[in-house]
C-alpha cells in the first residue's frame, strides 16, 4: 500500500519490500541476530557445565536464526534490486556480503552438530559462533550506515513546505540536499537546531 502523502520528492534510497512504508528488513534482522548471539551465550554455557541442555538450545537457536536469516536477506535483496541508490552503496555491498559470510558459518555449524551432537560444540562450534558474532557487529555497522549515513528507507515528510526530520548533520544538510540556511524563519525554525 502506498501512502503519497508520505512520499515527498525524496531522493533518499528506497525501501521496495515495505509495509505501509515500513521497510521489513530491519523489522526481521533483530531475530537471526539475537539467534546467533545467543548460540554463543549457550556454547559458553556448555562449555563450563557440559550439560546437553546448551548443546540443545544451541542447535535450535542455529536453526532458528538460519530460517529468520534468510527471510531477512530476501527482504534486503528485494530492497537492493529494487533502488539502483542502494545498489550503488559500497555499504550495502559490504553489510549483504558480511551476513552471507556469517549465514554460511552458521550453516556448516549448525549442520556439524546435527551430524556429529555435543561432540561439535567445543572448540569448533564455539570458534565459529564467537567468529559470526564478531562478522555481524561488522555488518550491523554498515547496515546502520545505510539508515544514518545514506538515509536507506527513510521518508522524508514534508508538512508546511518543510522537511520534517529529526535531527540535522554536523555538516547542515538536512536529508540529502536541503540546507538548514535554506529554510525560511518562522515558527517552524529548524535552522536553530544545526
Amino acid at each position: 500500500m502506498r501512502l503519497p502523502f508520505l512520499e515527498a520528492s525524496m531522493s533518499n534510497p528506497r525501501s521496495t519490500a515495505q509495509v505501509a512504508g515500513h521497510p521489513i528488513h530491519p523489522m526481521l534482522i533483530p531475530f537471526p541476530i539475537a539467534c546467533f548471539v545467543l548460540t554463543l551465550i549457550s556454547d559458553l554455557a556448555f562449555w563450563k557445565t557440559s550439560n546437553d541442555f546448551w548443546a540443545n538450545a544451541s542447535l535450535w537457536l542455529l536453526g532458528i536464526g538460519l530460517v529468520m536469516a534468510a527471510l531477512a536477506a530476501a527482504m534486503g535483496l528485494i530492497d537492493v534490486l529494487g533502488d539502483v541508490q542502494i545498489r550503488n552503496l559500497s555499504d550495502a555491498w559490504l553489510h549483504a556480503g558480511g551476513n552471507v559470510l556469517a549465514v554460511i558459518i552458521e550453516l556448516y555449524n549448525w549442520y556439524s552438530r546435527y551430524q556429529h551432537g555435543s561432540a561439535a560444540i567445543i572448540p569448533t562450534g564455539l570458534v565459529l559462533a564467537l567468529i559470526v558474532v564478531l562478522i555481524l557487529l561488522f555488518t550491523g555497522w554498515k547496515g546502520w550506515e545505510m539508515v544514518y549515513r545514506h538515509r536507506v528507507g527513510v521518508t522524508e515528510i514534508i508538512t508546511d513546505g518543510l522537511a520534517a526530520v529529526s535531527s540535522v548533520g554536523s555538516d547542515g544538510l538536512i536529508g540529502p540536499s536541503l540546507k538548514a540556511a535554506d529554510l525560511p524563519r518562522g515558527d517552524n525554525d529548524l535552522r536553530s537546531l544545526v
